[in-house]
């Protein structure tokens, strides 16, 4: 999570988070902001100003997809510094994956005060709604108590950032009812980018047309995808064996089989591994250069 890109998210009659997600891009949820066209404000929690915006995508308010875009065109604006968002989703059934959030929750806000964050943590179980396309967030520590006038204490947190580890998992919608206030909802990233809508917006504000979900449960074993184009970020990088600086040759017998196995009709596996070190570098290339000649 980078904090930095946390905002908060006002309009007449709502009010919620976000997270900004390009530099004039804001992912928050569409039961904030209202329907494509809505005029709305965002802030930095803890410093001065706000600045326009406008909803450029959004899904069904309260539906399987309740989250919203939103371009923020104020020529105040400054983008907060930080590397690309890295996007990511479940791929295994292990419970207990370790999430977070921040956002401005109602039972945090105080009269005559600034916006107050709070940064919820607890774990996901991916079967919890699995059937209904969401992650739920079962939150550690007591959950708050439901406000004076039985409203959720958790109002105000909607269109909040999920995120597990250093990928971005969702956005927070919902307190779910019978759950104590000890739950918080959130509709998944997958879910969202399997709207083209979505995705083209997400495209012409980031200038990359090539966003993955990487796996959220082996983020700690894989090279953080990187877009196609993208200038390294110092000359030691080159040395990463997929930016492929140096054409890869060598290995003719085993390419050879793995040519031949590719081109076998049906359904196949094939396990290559290779010792560890330096030497286990070899595995990359040998089976990309296998892919690149199915492809052809």
């Amino acid at each position: 999570m980078q904090v930095r890109r946390v905002v908060g998210v006002t309009r007449p009659g709502g009010r919620g988070a976000g997270y900004v997600v390009a530099p004039r891009l804001v992912l928050t949820s569409a039961h904030v902001t209202g329907p494509v066209g809505a005029a709305v404000r965002i802030f930095h929690p803890g410093r001065a100003g706000t600045y326009g915006g406008a909803v450029v995508w959004a899904g069904m308010p309260g539906g399987r997809d309740d989250a919203a875009l939103v371009a923020v065109d104020d020529p105040a604006w400054e983008p907060p510094e930080g590397g690309a968002v890295r996007w990511g989703r479940t791929i295994t059934y292990r419970p207990g994956i370790r999430c977070e959030s921040w956002g401005l929750p109602a039972f945090a806000q105080r009269e005559d005060r600034a916006a107050e964050l709070w940064q919820p943590a607890g774990t996901l179980n991916p079967g919890d709604r699995y059937v209904g396309d969401r992650y739920v967030m079962t939150l550690d520590g007591h959950p708050p108590e439901t406000s004076a006038d039985g409203s959720s204490p958790w109002e105000g947190m909607s269109g909040a950032a999920l995120t597990c580890g250093d990928l971005l998992a969702g956005v927070i919608t919902a307190d779910p009812a019978r759950l104590a206030h000890a739950r918080l909802e959130a509709v998944p990233a997958y879910v969202l980018f399997a709207d083209p809508a979505f995705r083209r917006v997400l495209a012409e504000h980031t200038g990359r047309a090539d966003e993955v979900l990487e796996p959220i449960e082996y983020q700690h074993l894989a090279e953080p995808a990187e877009p196609t184009g993208v200038q390294a970020a110092s000359p030691a990088a080159l040395l990463q064996s997929h930016r492929q600086v140096v054409p890869f040759h060598g290995r003719e017998e085993i390419l050879t089989r793995l040519h031949s196995w590719v081109e076998w009709p049906g359904f196949g596996a094939c396990l290559v591994h290779a010792v560890g070190g330096q030497r286990g570098q070899d595995v990359g290339p040998v089976v990309r250069t296998s892919g690149q000649h199915q492809a052809r």
